[in-house]
């Protein structure tokens, strides 16, 4: 009886340690959905406005989502206003060897929009889509991409940012 009970501790010891091993496992994996923002686009400063991009990002896999915010920053001393012909605000591209792979908004409603900035004001507009084609929904193959976003104000800069596939 002694033999039993000192196999079933050491089996109940094994199980809570393996529960342990591979609760730490799946928490340091699952924690690159939280890294610290990657970006190698800079800012670029136009008519003293700061425009950059930003990935969480920069190495995914395939099926991945990529995200990323594209900031305008009013470094002015005056308001600044962006005027858009339809409903979207941000361009989005993503391209590899001269192949655009996914192009963003898709659909756009036929309506006259706007924001403003004030001195010192930002504006932080947020994108994420799956590292698929949007149509037949096809994994992008490995490699090196470029994103690229702006402003569809036909005022702003196109900032670039490198990405790759593994």
């Amino acid at each position: 009886m002694q033999d039993l009970n000192t196999s079933g501790q050491r089996f109940s010891i094994f199980l809570a340690v393996l529960v342990i091993v591979l609760l730490l496992f799946s928490f340091m994996t699952g924690c690159e959905r939280f890294e610290t923002p990657v970006s190698n686009s800079g800012v670029i400063t136009r008519g003293g406005v700061d425009f950059s991009l930003t990935l969480r990002r920069s190495e995914l896999s395939p099926g991945d989502t990529l995200s990323g915010s594209f900031t305008v920053t009013n470094r002015s001393s005056a308001t600044q206003r962006f005027n858009f012909r339809t409903s979207c605000q941000l361009g989005v591209r993503l391209s590899s060897n001269e192949r655009i792979w996914v192009e963003l908004p898709e659909v756009c409603a036929r309506v006259l929009t706007n924001f403003e900035l004030r001195p010192s004001e930002s504006r932080a507009i947020v994108f994420q889509f799956p590292l698929r084609r949007p149509h037949t929904g096809e994994l992008l193959p490995r490699g090196e991409y470029v994103v690229e976003a702006f402003l569809l104000d036909n005022n702003s800069p196109v900032l670039h940012h490198s990405v790759r596939v593994q």
